[in-house]
């Protein structure tokens, strides 16, 4: 009777002292469980996490580690395009504020009660003009916005490159007022693109070539078929970019230093032009030496 006594009085110590150790090494665990979201918490990430072993409490930690640095990841993104909302609203602000300024200013003028017919129309021709400008600018910020975001939603078909190089010679002979100006050599082959965007994309260097080209010379576009791109060169014979300004012309609103107060622009076209051809897989160069300014528009085959 007394062995088995003693033996119960055994066996339920050894239960007892292994509730008491297995209640003290889950408190263990919830307590570092506990630090680690505490650290996260504070936007901390606690040292040590590669001793954590194999085990029920390491499996919940690197699962917490995960979520914190999934929520990291979601918050730099959300930062990132905060800043670029701030930096859209701050370059409207800055664009639009000239042609703002200057429609103020025409009908401020046209109050005047002793203006003449011609001033009257002369002011009012201005004014609409400064209102496209604007309604302009606003499109392209939109569309500027869009692409820098990855938000844009391009529409590709198959169709002969040189239909699309078409239509953006006759856009741009409408909006310049030229003609004749163009000459289209090289093959002719269809390729899968956006036609809207690309058609925009190499309108925006032809207005560019036309305004800085000499006058009434004769602007190429000749297209090469390549293993892996069709590449679209537009050159132009007008003064050499210096080659310092060069790797710039293809950033937000950059105009080059000899031209910036003599020829109107906002610096957007080329900029543009960049982001529609990097959305299609794409990229652009542009090269100037010896009075002859060569861009090439490369587009996936």
């Amino acid at each position: 009777m007394l062995i088995y006594s003693l033996t119960v009085l055994f066996f339920t110590g050894v239960v007892l002292l292994f509730f008491f150790q297995t209640r003290k090494q889950h408190e263990t665990e919830l307590s570092t469980i506990e630090e680690v979201l505490d650290s996260v918490i504070k936007g901390d990430f606690p040292e040590g996490v590669s001793s954590y072993q194999e085990g029920q409490k390491s499996k919940l930690i690197f699962k917490v580690l995960r979520i914190a640095e999934t929520n990291q990841l979601y918050q730099e993104a959300a930062a990132r395009e905060n800043s670029r909302v701030q930096e859209l609203m701050v370059d409207a602000a800055h664009q639009m504020r000239t042609p703002i300024t200057s429609m103020v200013m025409f009908t401020e003028l046209m109050q005047n009660e002793h203006l003449s017919k011609s001033e009257l129309q002369e002011f009012l021709t201005r004014l609409t003009f400064d209102s496209q400008r604007l309604s302009w600018l606003v499109e392209e910020f939109l569309y500027m916005s869009k692409f820098e975001t990855e938000s844009m939603k391009l529409t590709t078909v198959v169709q002969t490159i040189r239909t699309t190089i078409e239509q953006a010679i006759l856009k741009s002979d409408e909006k310049m007022n030229t003609r004749n100006r163009f000459e289209v050599k090289g093959v002719d082959s269809e390729l899968t693109h956006d036609i809207r965007w690309t058609s925009e994309a190499i309108g925006n260097v032809l207005e560019n070539a036309l305004k800085y080209a000499y006058e009434d010379s004769k602007i190429e576009i000749i297209v090469d078929r390549l293993i892996s791109y069709t590449r679209i060169t537009i050159k132009n014979h007008g003064k050499t970019i210096p080659r310092e300004e060069l790797p710039n012309i293809f950033s937000k609103y950059y105009r080059g230093s000899e031209y910036r107060n003599t020829i109107e622009g906002f610096g957007i076209g080329l900029y543009l032009t960049r982001l529609i051809c990097e959305a299609q897989g794409g990229y652009v160069l542009a090269e100037s030496r010896a009075e002859e300014t060569t861009i090439c528009l490369f587009l996936q085959n």
